[in-house]
């Protein structure tokens, strides 16, 4: 039985956020609205203009719409900062260890202090045209591209740690304890190490692989054969 059941005031659109006390929904219109997670009841609806999903963490909503980055107070909406770049950007938000990292069209990835809002770091990913998907972890940032590429940066200071190249097309990584994941149109799930990008395993689906997450203990990854796993 549902415990309560709402009627937003436009379509749904990019992808919600929840922290423990309210849920972040963008809409079509370029609002957010913003529920609280126990009785559905509005706490405040604003602008955000968001194109890709939002992100919420240590109080701060963060929204990423055509060439500006929104990070808004999750508890009032008021706008705490506010990022402008020259070209639109091409991912979602990531949030870890007081950084806020997105990637810019075509190949760039930035870094801004979650805080204030100033740079902390930006760098140049090849400069090849094409979709570029982003994971985080305590140490690195995580990148497919073009190409076959699998990419990290440092998170601290954006220097390159490693760049190797995996058969096939490459979905969305997933960052875990010591480990990139990443699948491909190949039929096979890599594990790297995050340290290094080598390969530590592999394991063959029977389909290609869609996207995968992980926790410190298993990683999940989903395939066109139609089966969820668990490793």
């Amino acid at each position: 039985e549902a415990a309560w059941t709402l009627t937003l005031p436009d379509a749904p659109a990019a992808g919600a956020a929840m922290d423990a006390s309210r849920i972040y929904v963008p809409l079509e219109n370029g609002e957010v609205t913003v529920l609280d997670r126990q009785t559905g009841a509005n706490v405040w609806q604003g602008e955000a203009h968001a194109d890709w999903p939002l992100a919420v963490q240590g109080g701060v909503l963060f929204a990423a719409g055509g060439t500006h980055l929104r990070a808004l107070e999750a508890a009032t909406g008021a706008l705490a900062w506010e990022a402008e770049v020259e070209r639109p950007f091409a991912s979602a938000p990531r949030v870890t260890g007081g950084l806020v990292v997105i990637v810019m069209a075509p190949d760039d990835v930035i870094a801004y202090h979650a805080l204030d809002g100033s740079l902390a770091w930006r760098r140049s990913t090849g400069g090849s045209s094409g979709t570029r998907q982003m994971a985080v972890g305590t140490e690195g940032v995580y990148l497919t591209a073009p190409g076959g590429h699998g990419i990290a940066l440092s998170l601290r200071d954006g220097h390159p740690l490693w760049d190797v190249v995996l058969p096939g097309a490459l979905s969305a990584p997933a960052a875990g304890k010591d480990r990139v994941f990443v699948g491909s149109d190949d039929n096979v799930f890599y594990a790297l190490d995050a340290g290094s990008g080598h390969l530590a395993w592999r394991w063959r689906a029977g389909g290609d692989v869609m996207g995968a997450d992980a926790d410190k203990d298993a990683v999940y990854f989903a395939s066109l054969d139609n089966e969820l796993r668990a490793v």
